[in-house]
């Protein structure tokens, strides 16, 4: 799946500009790899930073959708606190944990599957 930014600020329901958001860049394209959706229907997306492609999520509200087709390896999961992942089995359970904690073979391990539905995503 593949979307282009088209409004890089995150802003509150009244319409106040909250962020200015300089991680990603208005008009560009991503491959996104996860998404979310929580029991409220707010719709998160994983894409790499511009800076340096670490992993951030977005609200889909600052994208729209150029490609929609979801990569063959994706699963279907629930959380506990009830939100729908869309994503690789390989970034459930303790995952995140452990990529944010730096731990090299699980940042190893999201390089190559970010590669892996980039290569899917062409």
């Amino acid at each position: 799946m593949k979307v282009k930014c088209i409004w890089p600020r995150r802003t509150i329901p009244e319409g106040k500009i909250i962020e200015n958001n300089t991680a990603i860049t208005l008009g560009k394209e991503y491959v996104v790899l996860d998404i979310a959706i929580s029991v409220h229907g707010m719709e998160e997306l994983l894409i790499q930073r511009d800076s340096d492609k670490i992993p951030a999520v977005f609200p889909m509200s600052m994208f729209e959708i150029t490609d929609p087709r979801l990569p063959k390896s994706w699963i279907v999961r629930t959380t506990s606190g009830g939100r729908l992942r869309f994503e690789p089995p390989e970034f459930g359970g303790d995952f995140w944990d452990f990529y944010h904690d730096g731990d090299e073979a699980t940042e190893k391990l999201f390089e190559e599957v970010a590669k892996r539905i980039e290569a899917e995503s062409k």
